[in-house]
């Protein structure tokens, strides 16, 4: 097991942000730097291990502070909120589901698109966007103002998912238009990396939760997907006050399904 956690890492290591000049060239102690960091995170998180991803998501923070000690302490507290932390399956489902249903409500025709697509709600074209938050997304500078607008709202609110939601709205209409197949879709999205304006999709993402926020209220399925901010809590922090915010239904009550789950 460690053997191939250790040869894994390896490979990892040498192909992290080498354009970066706090990792370029060869025999760079900073990339040995980050290779021991995610090798002692291997070794105390053994149920974890090493997710490939996850020197994706060090990188910065070891370049940011510049050292392997504070460098390692700040991985083990990004770690406790990444997808990575279960190798990317339970954590992942539950951000695309609530992706999903936060859709229907915000973003009715996209949705009903993909519902009509083969394989358009499994959501493949976001899936790199939740695993490393938009990292490979944005030039270096602008995905570290990413994180900090998702670690604002952390542990209470899951930003990411409006941030992916922000991109298929501004983003999406060529896809409507095109009724691009999944595959398309996928490689259209990809190629949206390093182009998009994070001034743009942050406005944007703030916007959808303006919107939720200001709904009188929310399908249940929604309010069983965030149990964390029934209070409200998670807007004040995002600065937007929200007092009474009803969750179940009028129509179910939280009684069978909801019926205003999907657009008729």
């Amino acid at each position: 097991f460690w053997q191939k956690v250790q040869c894994t890492v390896e490979k990892d290591v040498v192909r992290t942000d080498r354009s970066q000049p706090f990792f370029a060239g060869d025999n760079n102690p900073n990339t040995a730097m980050l290779q021991e960091i995610l090798l002692c995170y291997a070794a105390r998180e053994p149920e974890i291990g090493y997710t490939q991803g996850m020197s994706d998501l060090l990188a910065p923070l070891l370049a940011a502070v510049q050292d392997e000690v504070d460098a390692f302490a700040c991985f083990v507290g990004l770690m406790r909120f990444s997808v990575l932390m279960d190798g990317g399956h339970s954590s992942m489902h539950r951000q695309l589901d609530l992706m999903r249903e936060v859709m229907v409500v915000q973003l009715p025709p996209f949705y009903s698109f993909l519902a009509r697509t083969a394989g358009g709600s499994d959501l493949l074209f976001c899936h790199r966007w939740l695993l490393l938050s938009f990292k490979r997304e944005f030039p270096h500078a602008e995905a570290l103002r990413v994180w900090e607008a998702c670690w604002a709202s952390q542990p209470y609110f899951p930003f990411t998912v409006f941030l992916c939601l922000a991109v298929a709205a501004v983003y999406g209409n060529e896809v409507l238009e095109r009724r691009m197949p999944v595959d398309e879709m996928l490689l259209y999205f990809s190629k949206l990396s390093q182009q998009m304006s994070v001034e743009v999709v942050l406005h944007q993402a703030r916007a959808l939760v303006h919107q939720l926020a200001a709904m009188p209220f929310v399908p249940c399925r929604i309010a069983a997907l965030l149990p964390r901010i029934l209070d409200g809590g998670a807007f004040e922090l995002s600065g937007v006050k929200k007092t009474a915010w009803r969750f179940s239904c009028e129509e179910c009550r939280g009684d069978g399904p909801c019926p205003r789950r999907y657009p008729s």
